[in-house]
């Protein structure tokens, strides 16, 4: 009897405990395991680093760099086009030029061999799992045929030659093995000071919307169209690969429109935080800034959004990389599918100005899961229930019934988060409803088993 009381017990345990193994939360955590990024040089790569818990990318080119989690091959100042297709158009090359995209990615093949992996089946199987980044394809291209006196006209003739350029490196990417893409357009150039001045102070009769650049921005568009058909042709060409558009465009408008939200000065939606002068401020001759005599760097940066005309700074490039990784909020075409699981994907709560910055301080380690930040103000998520109670008309949480003047469609209402069977199951198949119905009955027996005994 005692046998059988403690065989039972066993197989209990052991039913319990294959149980708990089989729908544990990862304990790596993450869908990625390492980034590459490519492109003229920005924070973003930090950022989605940031997102998906993992270190920024070291430098390829850097002595004794840590590539166990990708790297980056970005030369801040690369263009598209090689020098001499500036130099056939009566543009003389900068030695600012950097290398190319395309040179970046053969620099990236010539790693695979040396220091990413030792085999082609192992390739294939770390690059399943490394999400490769490509930042802002051709605004350098632009900024620099602008900076040279190029005709707005001239330059848009230069779109579909750097869609196709693009679209042909991007497949000597996934040629080499990558399967996750993230390619952002341009942002609406026509908002940008640096683009202002070298456009706008010379065209004194151009049109001007909200103080940006009408024909600009048309032109932004016009290359995001080319560049987002050219994306689609190589999803159709690889249908295995996930090749994502991400638009910056939408995601800089939807910044812009939320600036006071986010801590931004209004004066900072026109006006640069480095550089010289009086509106536009910032400096689009050297490749740095706040280095010569007579730049200035604004006293709180961390309420700018530009940095030096043509770069956003690091808080308003964070924001931008959250609303990519914004699942359903339509920043990014198609839907990122992620490989595994998502609940590493970390997204931190802008903090006010004051709390956590003095020795003591301490800030909860889960801040979406609390409402008081600071004992004296609601946390970020929490305000944006009360202000959608308020808005929510016949709930009788205003008196009187709030009139609008005209129309109340513009009145938009987030749909509530998901729920957790939502989150877990809405992406699931028949088979996998089908396999999750026989582990059930299979690790159910036994444990019944045990109670009947």
């Amino acid at each position: 009897m005692a046998s059988t009381t403690t065989t039972t017990l066993v197989r209990c345990f052991l039913a319990v405990a294959l149980l708990s193994y089989l729908f544990r939360p990862s304990a790596a955590g993450c869908s990625f395991d390492s980034i590459y990024s490519f492109g003229g040089g920005s924070a973003m790569a930090d950022h989605i680093a940031s997102v998906f818990q993992l270190p920024s990318p070291d430098p390829y080119a850097a002595e004794g760099g840590d590539f166990n989690h990708g790297a980056s091959f970005v030369a801040t100042g690369s263009t598209v086009m090689t020098t001499a297709f500036f130099a056939a158009r009566g543009i003389q090359p900068s030695p600012l030029l950097k290398r190319s995209f395309d040179a970046q990615v053969q620099s990236f093949t010539a790693a695979l061999d040396d220091s990413v992996c030792r085999s082609r089946s192992e390739c294939i199987s770390k690059l399943q799992r490394a999400l490769f980044f490509v930042d802002q394809i051709g605004a350098n291209d632009y900024e620099y045929a602008f900076s040279k006196g190029k005709s707005m006209k001239e330059v848009s003739r230069y779109v579909p030659i750097i869609a196709q350029i693009t679209k042909n490196t991007i497949r000597k990417l996934i040629a080499a093995g990558a399967t996750h893409v993230i390619v952002p357009g341009l942002p609406p150039m026509g908002c940008f000071p640096g683009y202002l001045t070298l456009i706008g102070a010379k065209n004194k009769t151009h049109s001007y919307s909200n103080n940006c650049h009408v024909g600009l921005n048309t032109f932004a568009r016009h290359h995001n169209d080319h560049l987002r058909q050219a994306l689609m042709e190589l999803h159709l060409e690889f249908p295995d690969a996930q090749i994502v558009y991400a638009d910056y465009y939408k995601a800089f408008v939807a910044l812009i429109r939320n600036h006071v939200v986010l801590g931004f000065k209004r004066q900072s939606l026109m006006e640069a935080c480095c550089g010289f002068g009086d509106r536009n401020k910032f400096h689009w001759k050297k490749a740095l800034c706040g280095g010569e005599e007579g730049d200035s760097v604004c006293s709180d940066p961390e309420k700018y959004i530009h940095w030096d005309g043509f770069h956003l700074m690091h808080e308003a490039q964070k924001h931008v990389v959250e609303a990519f990784m914004d699942a359903g909020k339509g920043f990014v075409f198609p839907e990122f599918k992620y490989p595994e699981v998502t609940h590493c994907i970390t997204k931190k709560a802008k903090s006010p100005s004051l709390c956590g910055g003095e020795e003591g301080d301490s800030v909860c380690s889960d801040p979406e899961k609390y409402i008081h930040w600071d004992g004296f103000h609601l946390m970020h998520e929490a305000q944006k229930h009360v202000v959608e109670a308020f808005m929510d008309a016949g709930k009788g949480f205003v008196f009187p019934e709030f009139k609008y003047p005209e129309v109340t469609h513009c009145i938009t209402k987030k749909a509530k988060s998901p729920s957790l069977w939502r989150i877990l199951f809405s992406d699931l198949g028949f088979a996998d409803y089908l396999l999750f119905f026989a582990l059930f009955v299979g690790f159910s027996i036994p444990i019944i088993s045990c109670f009947l005994k």
